[in-house]
């Protein structure tokens, strides 16, 4: 039986944002558009809400009777994730994921997460 993947982008608690009372106005983050299946550079027009940020979330399949183990990495520029400009070309930037937490998720509060509608939760 082959593993379901999964790739969301949700705001989830980030501690070290949290901690360094981090501003997210004016920060870059990338978002992943399921549509399109690719990852997007923004930057955020709003001062968030302290520790609340834009997130990627990855499903590999790993899963106990009543959990599912995720990776998580905050999508904000410089904490979890770093972008990188492209030489010669112009906006165009490469993205590094530098640090994911692994979360152990009841099945029930995942499949919140995903139905989860973004349009309460704006950072753009």
């Amino acid at each position: 039986m082959e593993k379901s993947k999964i790739v969301l982008c949700r705001p989830f608690y980030c501690p070290e944002c949290d901690k360094l009372n981090r501003v997210i106005e004016g920060k870059l983050f990338a978002v992943y558009g399921s549509q399109h299946q690719s990852i997007f550079l923004k930057k955020s027009s709003w001062h968030g809400v302290r520790g609340i940020t834009p997130h990627l979330i990855f499903f590999d399949g790993i899963k106990t009777d009543t959990h599912v183990e995720l990776l998580v990495a905050c999508s904000i520029d410089d904490c979890g994730v770093q972008f990188f400009e492209v030489p010669d070309k112009e906006d165009e930037f490469d993205m590094s994921i530098k640090k994911v937490r692994k979360v152990q998720m009841l099945f029930s509060d995942f499949e919140a997460l995903k139905s989860f509608n973004e349009r309460c939760y704006r950072i753009d």
